[in-house]
């Protein structure tokens, strides 16, 4: 790296010049930086795979003008994001949450923390009202140990006469404040919830 920093020999390419830079900065920050060469075909673990990756890498169409490093790792990085939700939305097909994977999900990213747990867990079914929690077999029934009229499930919580005066300013608030509610007077009521 030495000769490649020196005054004699210039920076043949763009490539060594913004490593060089960023070298530099590194070496501002009080970091220190020890570029090794290790000679392929000596078997050194992994040096074989990254030697056969750069050379299926160099045979690839190269974009013309050539990219910057940071455009190239701005494009890495999008094209993973692209694959890891198109992933995650195949995961969730047919699932109960499917529609939280959707560009128009149902859980607004902008409510507060309070309300966006409340809504994913009814959503979800993974709520610890009766029927999740008799479904876990943490207790005997699903019926509703509030109003003993029906199976305690996040459709209820809007029907609960017990939860009757609870309510918000919009459908997701009154869903949320009932489901805080109805957690409150389980745990009161029977210690679970």
């Amino acid at each position: 790296m030495l000769a490649l920093g020196s005054a004699a020999t210039p920076a043949p390419s763009r490539a060594i010049h913004e490593s060089l830079e960023v070298l530099a900065q590194i070496r501002e920050y009080g970091r220190v930086v020890h570029l090794q060469w290790t000679p392929s075909h000596c078997g050194v673990k992994g040096n074989e795979e990254a030697d056969r990756l750069a050379k299926a890498g160099a045979l690839k169409a190269q974009p013309d003008p050539p990219q910057s490093l940071h455009t190239a790792k701005r494009q890495i990085a999008a094209a993973i994001a692209c694959r890891t939700k198109e992933r995650l939305v195949a995961a969730s097909a047919g699932k109960d949450w499917e529609s939280l994977m959707a560009e128009d999900g149902q859980i607004s990213q902008t409510l507060p923390r309070r309300m966006s747990v409340a809504l994913f867990r009814m959503l979800t079914g993974h709520d610890y009202l009766q029927k999740h929690l008799n479904r876990l077999r943490i207790v005997d029934s699903p019926m509703c140990p509030l109003c003993s009229q029906g199976e305690m499930d996040a459709r209820h919580l809007m029907e609960c006469a017990a939860l009757e005066g609870v309510n918000g300013s919009t459908p997701e608030e009154t869903a949320c404040e009932r489901y805080w509610a109805a957690r409150r007077l389980m745990q009161s009521r029977t210690g679970v919830g």
